[in-house]
């Protein structure tokens, strides 16, 4: 993201739980994931840019968590550069797809 577009964003932040966000289909699965990794997940923070012309630019997940007692933070950015561009991807093998 440009200097210029930074200044002009219109930053927001929103905490979400599960039931909240309309996951509460998902806890039961997440719960079972945090088990096997001793892995306790904690509300996330979301931190989300608006450009001038009214799009999303950038966005800023943060979640806390405790593994094995160790307070640990994971933040994960995603920035978004052009809309209305033709994109190619594939999906990826069997393999490295988790399935519950």
């Amino acid at each position: 993201m440009s200097r210029a577009a930074r200044r002009r964003a219109i930053a927001f932040a929103s905490t979400t739980t599960a039931p909240r966000a309309g996951l509460q289909p998902c806890v039961p699965t997440i719960r079972k994931i945090e088990q096997l990794a001793g892995v306790t997940s904690l509300k996330t923070t979301q931190d989300v840019w608006v450009g001038a012309d009214g799009r999303v630019r950038q966005i800023r997940v943060t979640t806390p968590g405790v593994t094995s007692g160790v307070h640990t933070t994971t933040t994960q950015t995603l920035t978004l550069l052009a809309y209305n561009v033709p994109v190619s991807f594939s999906a990826p093998p069997a393999s490295l797809v988790y399935s519950p």
